[in-house]
């Protein structure tokens, strides 16, 4: 899917929606309570996760030919709508519009189908501020009329019968869709529908799922593409199924077993389902989102091996899942895009297990509950723990020696020593991991093949001027950084390297 700074700020937002629709009508303390828990979870898990979307899924100029075909790359940036008159301004100012983010209430979907020319409509509803969920009585039936339509995303509306969505097929161009929010049960009636819009792409965030449909969804005939983002009860599912997904090129598996989709299932149970009992699973707070203590492992050596059987996989995300040695040993081969952020049960010897291979590029962090030094952090493991965790992040990265990285963690020495060893890489992107602001760019001097480099929450005291002697450095994207320091980079660098400006 088609990831853009807006649309990475609407997931966000849907995740806040979500949270606030699981915790239903908790005293005012607790709610403070969960809240503080759930951001904390949310940041441990992956909040990050637009960022590595956005670096994994980026085409490069060297990407293979048979690496799937970016979704609408030349759409100008989304143009976020909220409500009914806003919607109709934009209507009589701007009819052309091809790129939309819209917050509306059902009765608005008639306008929004007056937009010929919208190629990509990321539509979430407008939440009724007195229950705190999105307002009932949808109809998507109207969007027929979006004739270039090709990327579709329904965010947190309640779920649709099969036929609204059967109505989607007679858009020509869909060819990306995707569904958030728990209140979508994929079953088997609706993975049939999906089949049935023949979509290349797609992608669930935060989708109950039963294991019939996530059979049925296997036998999607076109499906190139498939990201499943914290979808809930993969548990009961055999994973196995994916590797009939003969036309699958990349595969996101985010959030698989680890606690935040374990405590969203206690929240959400399936049709059929007992409720679950207040304050079960000794949760933060009772009557709060509950987490089991243990992460059971979803992702097995034999999903992994399914998915080896398939010709055209180059792309794996496993980002924020929970995954052991014996499943990182038997990745499919093959792989030229690897994500390894955040896992859970990231030992050194399940980094070890990793067969040798190249990759063309790989996002890693040094590990959730590791990523600060003990001496950063006393709360943080013994420095042993911490350094051997290190030590094989940095050995993984030589030995897969990846031309683009992304790597959150902290610049230590060894972090150093390895970046010096990098000069294959040609893009860089480096997310600095706790309160502190530490970029060492004479560290990220010594990577003599680095063309781009993208640099998040860029501390005062990281001065350019080290990255003068980069032969080949063309851009450099600074994230959340202050105006004083992107003054400071465009004068030091000059006209010979582009610098480009980006809020998360």
């Amino acid at each position: 899917m088609t990831t853009t700074p807006l649309h990475e700020q609407a997931e966000e937002r849907l995740f806040d929606a979500l949270l606030d629709e699981a915790l239903v009508a908790p005293p005012a303390a607790n709610a403070r309570s969960s809240r503080q828990w759930l951001a904390a979870a949310l940041m441990l898990l992956g909040i990050g996760v637009a960022i590595g979307v956005a670096v994994l899924a980026r085409p490069s100029p060297t990407a293979p030919a048979q690496d799937p075909e970016p979704a609408p790359a030349s759409l100008p940036p989304a143009v976020r709508i909220e409500g009914r008159a806003a919607l109709e301004d934009l209507l009589r100012t701007a009819p052309g519009t091809r790129n939309l983010w819209c917050v509306l209430e059902p009765d608005d979907i008639a306008t929004l189908a007056s937009f010929p020319d919208v190629e990509q409509l990321l539509l979430e509803p407008r939440i009724d501020s007195a229950k705190g969920k999105p307002v009932g009585g949808w109809d998507v039936t109207p969007l027929r009329a979006c004739r270039k339509l090709r990327s579709l995303t329904l965010g947190i509306l309640p779920m649709l019968p099969p036929a609204q969505l059967a109505s989607l097929r007679a858009l020509p161009a869909l060819h990306e869709f995707g569904l958030t929010g728990t209140s979508w049960v994929l079953d088997a009636p609706l993975a049939e529908e999906l089949n049935q819009l023949a979509v290349r792409s797609l992608k669930l965030l935060a989708v109950r799922c039963t294991p019939d449909g996530f059979a049925r969804m296997g036998e999607h005939p076109l499906l190139e593409q498939l990201e499943l983002w914290n979808v809930l009860f993969l548990r009961r599912c055999d994973l196995t199924k994916l590797g009939r997904l003969r036309q699958l090129r990349r595969l996101a598996l985010i959030g698989v077993g680890d606690r935040m989709a374990d405590a969203f299932e206690r929240e959400n149970p399936l049709p059929g389902d007992p409720p679950p009992e207040p304050g079960a699973g000794g949760g933060p707070q009772a009557g709060s989102l509950a987490m089991r203590g243990d992460q059971s492992l979803v992702l097995t050596p034999a999903a992994m091996r399914a998915l080896a059987d398939l010709p055209n996989l180059r792309e794996l995300d496993l980002r924020s899942s929970v995954v052991d040695a014996a499943t990182l040993a038997a990745l499919p081969p093959g792989l030229q895009r690897l994500g390894l952020q955040d896992l859970s049960l990231m030992t050194p010897d399940a980094l070890a297990s990793i067969q040798e291979r190249t990759v063309d590029s790989l996002s890693i962090s040094v590990g959730v509950e590791a990523a600060v030094p003990p001496e950063a952090s006393p709360s943080r493991p013994a420095a042993d723990t911490w350094g051997r965790r290190q030590d094989a992040t940095c050995n993984l990265i030589r030995r897969l020696a990846p031309r683009v990285l992304r790597f959150e963690g902290w610049i230590t020495d060894g972090v150093g020593d390895l970046l010096a060893s990098l000069t294959n890489v040609e893009e860089l992107e480096f997310s600095q991991v706790g309160s502190e602001r530490v970029i060492h760019t004479a560290m990220i001097a010594k990577m003599i093949g680095l063309r781009v480099l993208r640099l998040r929450h860029i501390p005062d005291d990281a001065p350019p001027e080290p990255l003068r002697q980069l032969p080949k450095l063309q851009e450099v994207h600074l994230i959340d950084a202050t105006s004083a320091i992107v003054e400071r980079y465009r004068q030091v660098l000059g006209d010979r390297v582009t610098i480009h400006v980006h809020d998360s």
